[in-house]
């Protein structure tokens, strides 16, 4: 029974032009700038000024939309 089975270890074959490490290698790159980019960006938070409250109870519609 042990004779129809396959015990050597072969690589998962990938469906990219690239070798995998290569492949991984650019991913990693294109994830640090993406990270860098937004990082950089940094979102401008209405400040709004309402009377008596000291906190911000609810958000707004546009705030709402740019969390999401």
């Amino acid at each position: 029974m042990n004779e129809n089975v396959k015990t050597e270890q072969t690589a998962t074959p990938m469906l990219f032009p690239f070798e995998p490490s290569r492949f991984w290698q650019s991913l990693r790159q294109i994830i640090r700038e993406e990270v860098t980019r937004i990082e950089k960006s940094s979102p401008t938070t209405p400040t709004y000024n309402i009377p008596g409250l000291t906190y911000k109870p609810l958000y707004r519609i546009g705030e709402v939309c740019t969390i999401f």
